[in-house]
């Protein structure tokens, strides 16, 4: 995983898991990862969200349009060294589970390693949002 190429997809998705998270609560629902979005589902949400996190000098609702409130969602949204290598293991893994199921004889031979959070050790230019291989 990449800090600089993968932090602004991070903050969108885990926005958008605030947002889901928000409905859910108000229609019972128990899976938020199910729930559909509308356009005024997502205004009515984000509102909500921005009046449960904690942000620094926060305008009021009342005086914030809600893209000022997106942009300081965004700012808000927590990311660390935990988010960057759960992305790194999920790519891994979604790499892997292709490989297996185009592969499947290769069961034994394929392995995943421990994925570094940034972009250290890449050396030959390519982007660091990526799974490297290795043969051995």
């Amino acid at each position: 995983a990449d800090p600089q190429a993968d932090e602004a997809g991070l903050r969108a998705a885990w926005l958008d898991d605030q947002i889901r998270a928000a409905k859910a609560r108000d229609t019972g629902d128990k899976n938020s990862g199910d729930i559909e979005l509308t356009d005024t589902d997502r205004a009515k949400y984000l509102a909500n969200v921005y009046d449960n996190t904690k942000i620094k000098d926060k305008p009021g609702k009342d005086k914030s349009t809600p893209e000022q409130m997106k942009a300081l969602l965004l700012a808000a949204a927590p990311l660390d060294k935990q988010a960057m290598t759960t992305l790194a293991d999920a790519r891994a893994q979604a790499v892997y589970e292709q490989i297996m199921t185009a592969a499947p004889k290769l069961t034994d031979r394929v392995f995943i390693v421990a994925p570094k959070p940034d972009a250290s050790g890449v050396e030959d230019g390519g982007t660091a949002t990526r799974v490297d291989f290795a043969l051995h």
